[in-house]
C-alpha cells in the first residue's frame, strides 16, 4: 500500500498541480483563519483568547486556561472552526507538502530507498493535527471542566504535529540547498 501511495505522489508530483495547492492555501493562511481568529476573540469571554492548534506547543493547563478563556460562544465558535477549515486545511497542506518532496527528490536524483518514504511525513502530520482536533473538540465539550487526559493528549498530539512539520521543512529546505548546489557544479563543468 505505501508502495502505491508513493507511485501516486510521483505521478501527480508536478509544477503545476504543486502552484494550484500552494495557491489554495495561501486563502487559509492570508483570510480564513485570521478572520476565524478575530471572530473567536470577539465571541470570547476575553479578546486575547487563541486556538490552540495554532500556538507551538502548550500543556494541558495552558489549554485548560485557553479554554476557560472561551466561554460557551467563543467554545461554540471554536468547534465550527476545528470541523469547517480545519478540516480542509491539514488535507491541503499534507497533499502539498507530499507532492513538493516527492517532486524535489525526483528532480534531486536522490534514489536511497529510505529517503522515498520521506513524502508520506507530511500525511503523519495531518494525521497528528486530525487527532489534535479531536481531542480539542472533546475538551471543549467537557462540562463543567474538561478532562486532564485530553487535554495532554491534545498537547502531545500537537508537539508531534509541530515536530513532523520541523521534518518537513528541514527535507525541504536540504533537498532546495542540494539542487542549487548540483546546478551550480553543472554551470562550473
Amino acid at each position: 500500500m505505501i508502495h502505491q501511495w508513493l507511485t501516486l505522489l510521483n505521478k501527480y508530483a508536478s509544477g503545476k498541480i504543486l502552484i494550484l495547492l500552494f495557491m489554495a492555501l495561501i486563502p487559509f493562511n492570508l483570510l480564513i483563519f485570521p478572520a476565524m481568529q478575530m471572530e473567536l476573540s470577539r465571541r470570547s469571554l476575553t479578546s486575547d483568547a487563541q486556538m490552540l492548534d495554532v500556538q507551538i506547543g502548550y500543556t494541558a493547563k495552558q489549554a485548560l486556561n485557553e479554554i476557560a478563556q472561551l466561554g460557551a460562544q467563543g467554545k461554540q465558535w471554536y468547534r465550527l472552526i476545528t470541523w469547517t477549515a480545519d478540516l480542509v486545511y491539514p488535507a491541503l497542506y499534507s497533499i502539498f507538502f507530499a507532492l513538493l518532496l516527492a517532486f524535489l527528490l525526483r528532480a534531486t536524483s536522490v534514489t536511497d530507498s529510505r529517503m522515498s518514504l520521506v513524502p508520506l511525513v507530511p500525511f503523519l502530520m495531518a494525521l497528528m493535527d486530525y487527532g489534535e482536533n479531536i481531542a480539542i473538540t472533546l475538551a471543549l465539550s467537557g462540562d463543567p471542566q474538561p478532562s486532564g487526559l485530553i487535554l495532554t493528549l491534545a498537547s502531545v498530539l500537537s508537539a508531534l504535529k509541530w515536530a513532523c512539520g520541523i521534518v518537513i521543512l528541514l527535507f525541504v529546505v536540504l533537498l532546495l540547498f542540494y539542487l542549487l548546489f548540483r546546478m551550480l557544479k553543472k554551470t562550473e563543468g
